[in-house]
């Protein structure tokens, strides 16, 4: 597991506003393989509908093979 405190500009990654940092834990949680949740996270529960969307669209390729 990788943090943005263990980022090699961790330091600056820790003064960014909020909302950035935010920003960067979304975008990591997106594409995670894996992601581990709070059930009552509002956060955690637009990671988890991406994630299901995401996968979703994944599975509809719209080709028949080949």
């Amino acid at each position: 597991m990788v943090t943005k405190e263990q980022l090699p500009s961790g330091r600056e990654v820790l003064a960014l506003p909020r909302e950035v940092k935010a920003a960067i834990d979304m975008t990591v949680a997106l594409a995670a393989r894996e992601f581990v949740g709070n059930s009552v996270s509002t956060f955690s529960a637009y990671i988890i509908t991406r994630r299901n969307r995401r996968d979703d669209n994944n599975d509809d390729d719209g080709g028949g093979g080949g």
